[in-house]
C-alpha cells in the first residue's frame, strides 16, 4: 500500500476511534430515553437547528463506519415523528453510506484488488451484473450491519450511482422500522423489542425476493 494511502487510512482510523470514544456513551437506548423530554423541547424551540444537527451527526457517524445507525434512526422517530423522521433518517443514512463507500474505494480499492485479484474478478462480475439487488437485499436484512456493508461494497467495482439508489430504496424501508419504533420509545425496553425474529425474517424475505424472481426468470428463459 502506498505511504500516502497508509497515512490517510491511519488518520481515518484515529478520527473514528476518537469519535467513538468521545460519544459512545450518548448513543444508547437508555440515553435517548433519559433525554427524550429535553430533545423534544429543543426540537419545538429550534426545529431547523435540530434537523441540521441531527443530519450532520448521522452523516458523520455513518461516514466514519461506526456502529449505531439504527439508534440514530430511532432518535429521528422520537424527535421528528413518522414522516419527517423517515425522510431525514433515509437521506442521512444514504449520504453516510455513499461517503463511507467512497472513502473505502479511494483508500483501499486498488490495494485490495492488486492483492486479491483473482477473487475480486469473480466478485466484480457478480456485482456488475446483480449489484443493485445485492445492496437492496443487504439493506433489508437488518442483522447485517449498516457500517460493514458500505466499505465492503466500496472495495468492489460497483458504480457509485448504483450503490446510492439501491441503498436509498432499501434504507427507506429499514429507516421506517426504526423511526416507527422511535415514536413509541417510552414502550421499548430493549432493542430486541424492535429486531424481533418475525420482523427480521420478513425484511430478509423482501430483500431476497428480487433475486429469487430473477433466478426463476432466467431459469425459465
Amino acid at each position: 500500500m502506498p505511504a500516502r494511502s497508509l497515512a490517510a487510512l491511519a488518520a481515518f482510523t484515529l478520527v473514528a476511534g476518537l469519535a467513538f470514544a468521545a460519544t459512545a456513551d450518548w448513543l444508547s437506548l437508555e440515553w435517548l430515553k433519559d433525554h427524550r423530554d429535553d430533545l423534544l423541547a429543543y426540537c419545538q424551540r429550534h426545529m431547523l437547528l435540530a434537523v441540521l444537527a441531527y443530519c450532520a451527526a448521522f452523516v458523520a457517524w455513518g461516514a466514519l463506519c461506526l456502529p449505531g445507525a439504527g439508534l440514530f434512526a430511532l432518535a429521528g422517530g422520537m424527535m421528528f415523528g413518522h414522516l419527517l423522521g423517515t425522510v431525514l433518517a433515509t437521506l442521512s443514512a444514504t449520504l453516510a453510506a455513499v461517503l463511507a463507500f467512497l472513502i473505502a474505494r479511494h483508500l483501499l480499492h486498488d490495494w485490495v484488488h492488486a492483492r486479491f485479484a483473482r477473487a475480486f474478478r469473480v466478485i466484480d462480475r457478480g456485482v456488475l451484473r446483480d449489484g443493485a439487488f445485492y445492496v437492496f437485499m443487504l439493506r433489508l436484512i437488518i442483522v447485517v450491519p449498516f457500517f460493514v456493508v458500505n466499505p465492503v461494497m466500496g472495495l468492489t467495482d460497483m458504480r457509485v450511482r448504483t450503490f446510492a439508489w439501491a441503498s436509498a430504496l432499501g434504507l427507506t424501508a429499514n429507516a421506517f422500522l426504526w423511526v416507527n419504533a422511535g415514536t413509541m420509545l417510552n414502550r421499548i425496553e430493549r432493542l430486541d423489542d424492535i429486531l424481533s425474529a418475525p420482523v427480521a425474517a420478513s425484511f430478509a424475505l423482501v430483500g431476497v425476493l428480487p433475486l429469487i424472481l430473477k433466478w426463476l426468470f432466467l431459469r425459465r428463459k
